[in-house]
């Protein structure tokens, strides 16, 4: 089997489903085995295809661990005891416990759907049926592909048009309460905003936040479930990199009384979007700093794309109607001043502690980071020399990486 022929594994057979375990040679059985794990996953598609090349390559030191599992694996497909015996020995380790999770999932599958395929050929009309209904009323185990779900396209609308049309308001609610997560995140959020602390329903909850408000509530739930897939090497360290930048924020906000056009933890998901969404992340495995030396931008420690203008997340933030500076404000162009230093220090603070910067650099006074990083800082605390005011950004710095469970390898002050 020729190299383009394991990637075709990657695609449904004819049937519309995946290919089957049984009657597999050993290494097609390996692909077809991760096919059927990484579905339940999910991989980003082009790191799915990279972890496919370096299985048939090969290639064990590019292997997720859901493919090493699924390697060591097809020695005992023929024996079923041999088979159980050794997931039980991968469940032992815990780095490959997950692993075995999906695994074990894609073998209920798989023989779930040798029945499924059996019904299809021997159904009476299969000729007319098609095989998505046919898997809804068997009713798989586990789905065979799990798509992030948006925002219904009903829901949106209903939103965006309640303000102007108060008849809309029945049917934002129903809409809400047949999300059960996004219904109790806005009950929790409303719930914030009465001296009580007495949960309210849905309908109360919409009516006390309001429209913009609401809006933005459900944006954040969105992103909270959609950004968790699909999988891809960084996706974890750039989740951390923007709790870093919104416990920034909220510290900005407590101590300098920064007042943020959204709420700080979807701005936060606003800055990394495009990134999220940039095909070169799938197969990224670490991360490549570009040369230029503003620590306050992202293409400080992305250094992925010739440059982040948030072209996404600007057309996001028109569509759901959010306060229109807002996308000026993240590329560091709103008129408030106050608010661009808040925001580019935030952004700067992961380059600061977790992107490897040398320390000397920061910490010299002649520096040319150091002076802009001191420059913005006294923009917000106009009283302070620029020593003190480094000094209290990198103080700042370690207490939000702190907060948000960050490490960092820099004092709290600046050296001499």
């Amino acid at each position: 089997m020729t190299q383009p022929e394991h990637l075709k594994l990657l695609e449904d057979a004819d049937d519309g489903f995946p290919v089957s375990l049984h009657g597999l040679n050993q290494r097609p059985w390996q692909y077809a085995l991760f096919s059927h794990a990484a579905r339940l996953y999910p991989f980003a598609a082009a790191y799915l295809h990279h972890q496919i090349e370096a299985l048939v390559n090969q290639d064990t030191k590019q292997l997720h661990t859901l493919a090493k599992c699924c390697q060591y694996l097809a020695a005992f497909r023929h024996d079923p005891a041999q088979l159980h015996q050794a997931l039980r020995r991968l469940h032992s380790r815990a780095v490959f416990s997950q692993a075995v999770e999906y695994i074990s999932r894609a073998f209920i599958n798989d023989r779930a759907l040798r029945v499924l395929r059996q019904a299809l050929v021997n159904h009476p009309d299969a000729a007319t049926l098609d095989s998505a209904e046919l898997v809804r009323e068997w009713q798989l185990p586990y789905p065979i592909q799990r798509h992030t779900q948006p925002v219904p396209a009903s829901l949106m609308r209903a939103l965006l048009q309640w303000p102007q049309h108060d008849n809309l308001l029945p049917k934002v609610i129903s809409r809400i309460q047949a999300l059960p997560a996004l219904s109790d995140a806005l009950s929790r959020q409303a719930t914030l905003y009465t001296p009580q602390g007495k949960t309210l329903d849905v309908k109360s909850a919409l009516l006390l936040l309001g429209p913009q408000r609401s809006r933005e509530l459900v944006l954040l739930a969105h992103f909270e479930t959609s950004l968790i897939q699909p999988v891809f090497p960084l996706r974890q360290d750039l989740l951390e990199r923007r709790r870093l930048i919104v416990q920034c924020l909220y510290l900005f906000e407590q101590r300098y009384g920064v007042v943020w056009p959204v709420r700080r933890e979807l701005l936060g998901y606003l800055l990394i979007y495009d990134a999220w969404r940039a095909p070169a992340w799938a197969k990224a495995v670490s991360w490549q700093p570009s040369r230029q030396r503003n620590l306050c931008t992202l293409d400080s420690w992305l250094g992925f794309a010739p440059r982040h203008q948030h072209r996404v997340a600007s057309r996001l933030v028109k569509y759901w109607q959010l306060p229109a500076e807002l996308s000026k404000l993240m590329r560091l162009q709103h008129s408030d001043k106050q608010l661009n230093a808040a925001l580019a220090l935030s952004i700067a603070s992961v380059s600061v502690l977790n992107a490897g910067i040398d320390i000397q650099q920061v910490n010299a006074h002649h520096s040319k980071a150091s002076q802009l990083l001191a420059g913005l800082y006294r923009s917000l605390a106009p009283g302070l020399s620029p020593e003190d005011a480094l000094s209290s950004f990198l103080a700042l710095c370690q207490q939000a990486a702190c907060a948000a469970g960050s490490h960092s390898q820099l004092p709290a002050k600046v050296r001499p």
